[in-house]
């Protein structure tokens, strides 16, 4: 639906499948989709960037592994109590625990944000198809009997813009009486 902005067909023209012969027009289909993929962009940048938030856990991990290995390497030789050690193992176990729910919390999150985003897409998808639509293509080849529209007339789908037949094959039938 819409005001046609160009109609190129002159009646008598050939014209072959596939040509372009005019415009409909597709500035609101066009703004609503720069709409929606902006919508579905801001939906997307609130996704977590999990490596980077769970950085700094990683690299706690990484210290309290190597406090653990200098603590452990101090129990052998009597010089500090068992109780140290527990503690450092207790350290590690902690840290790595925070990680695996900060990981949780931010994939589940991360899930839930893309599956928000899914029906923007499918949005934007309708609209490009619709976008498309708005170039009149012809769908046959053959010879333009009739123009029913014209340039800056408004246009409705199932309308016909113009009548054509394939005028290469006509089967003329003589009655006599």
């Amino acid at each position: 639906n819409g005001q046609i902005l160009s109609l190129d067909v002159q009646e008598g023209q050939e014209l072959t499948a596939g040509d372009y012969v005019g415009q409909i027009d597709s500035t609101q289909i066009y703004l609503s989709l720069l709409q929606v993929r902006s919508q579905r962009g801001a939906v997307l940048s609130r996704k977590p960037d999990i490596s980077t938030q769970t950085a700094s856990l990683r690299e706690q991990i990484a210290v309290a592994k190597r406090e653990l290995a200098r603590v452990e390497k101090l129990a052998k030789g009597n010089a500090i109590p068992q109780k140290q050690v527990d503690d450092a193992r207790a350290q590690v176990t902690v840290l790595q625990k925070q990680l695996n729910a900060v990981e949780n919390q931010l994939s589940s999150s991360s899930q839930s944000i893309s599956k928000e985003s899914n029906p923007l897409a499918y949005q934007a998808e309708v609209l490009e198809d619709q976008l498309r639509k708005t170039r009149i293509i012809n769908p046959v080849s053959g010879t333009v009997l009739t123009k029913f529209a014209e340039a800056n007339e408004m246009t409705g789908i199932g309308r016909p813009l113009y009548k054509i037949a394939d005028l290469s094959e006509i089967i003329l039938r003589v009655y006599v009486t």
